[in-house]
């Protein structure tokens, strides 16, 4: 995913995207440049039990309360409960516990994610 860093602060960035906006954990050896594209992969770093996700009615991208709200469309499902997004034209995997209901390939479903890991692809 292509981002803009507007602001950080340790290792933490804010960033803007295509796809939105959130504060991410930045992963990489050195802070990025504000206001410079860097291509990165997002990676939620917290397992989400199903009852914490919901199918929406949404286009898929990123948006800012004091958690980020992400909705992203279902890629697919696997039999280990990870789920790949795509999320402004980005791959995401997301880690979910308990049993995926069916049908959710090409549905867009949304969740709160409290910590989001960047990490640059140097590219």
């Amino acid at each position: 995913m292509h981002i803009v860093p507007v602001a950080h602060s340790s290792y933490q960035i804010q960033f803007t995207s295509a796809a939105g906006e959130a504060v991410v954990g930045w992963k990489g050896a050195e802070l990025p440049t504000l206001g410079e594209a860097v291509d990165v992969e997002l990676e939620i770093d917290d397992a989400l039990y199903w009852s914490e996700i919901e199918v929406v009615d949404a286009e898929p991208g990123m948006h800012r309360t004091p958690d980020a709200v992400v909705c992203g469309r279902v890629v697919a499902v696997d039999d280990d409960g990870v789920l790949t997004l795509s999320i402004g034209g980005a791959t995401v995997l997301l880690e979910t516990r308990g049993q995926a209901p069916g049908g959710l390939v090409g549905t867009v479903i949304q969740f709160e994610a409290a910590r989001i890991s960047a990490y640059p692809t140097n590219i």
